[in-house]
């Protein structure tokens, strides 16, 4: 018998979730990911580079597969598939589910909005880059039902 638990109820505990900015709950994710070796180092090097979560610019595939020296634009985009995309849902990152509420809200119609919105709530720290969160939402296959805003999720 197989026991499937989610990385949030192994290392987050409820009370303590609700304060995390997204960046926290990914680090979280990737501490334990590489405590339990699903993840390598260099695996979340990748991750944070591809979504600018790693307190600079956001790399294109191109330019991480030349500065992290894993091979090919095609290595790249099969890693975030293989070890981030199939494994990682919105259930995992309770408030990357709350940024999808505030897009989905009719509070929100512009970028600036959007901003002020999830940083009011502690959803981000203010190094975030929107457009890594709007490309982890459309990677994670989750939709946007907010017209005004749909257009910005595009790489």
């Amino acid at each position: 018998c197989v026991v499937v638990q989610t990385w949030s109820d192994k290392i987050l505990p409820r009370d303590i979730e609700k304060e995390m900015t997204i960046e926290k709950e990914l680090s979280k994710y990737f501490d334990s990911s590489i405590q339990y070796k699903s993840l390598k180092s260099r695996d979340v090097e990748v991750i944070k580079s591809y979504y600018g979560f790693n307190n600079s610019r956001r790399l294109t595939i191109d330019e991480i597969a030349a500065e992290i020296v894993i091979g090919n634009r095609e290595r790249v985009r099969h890693l975030l598939k293989s070890r981030f995309w199939d494994l990682v849902t919105i259930d995992d990152l309770p408030s990357l589910k709350k940024i999808v509420d505030i897009i989905n809200s009719k509070e929100v119609e512009t970028l600036t909005d959007l901003k002020k919105q999830i940083m009011s709530h502690n959803l981000v720290s203010n190094k975030v880059q929107i457009d890594g969160i709007f490309d982890l939402i459309k990677d994670l296959g989750i939709s946007i039902e907010n017209t005004a805003l749909r257009n910005h999720f595009k790489r």
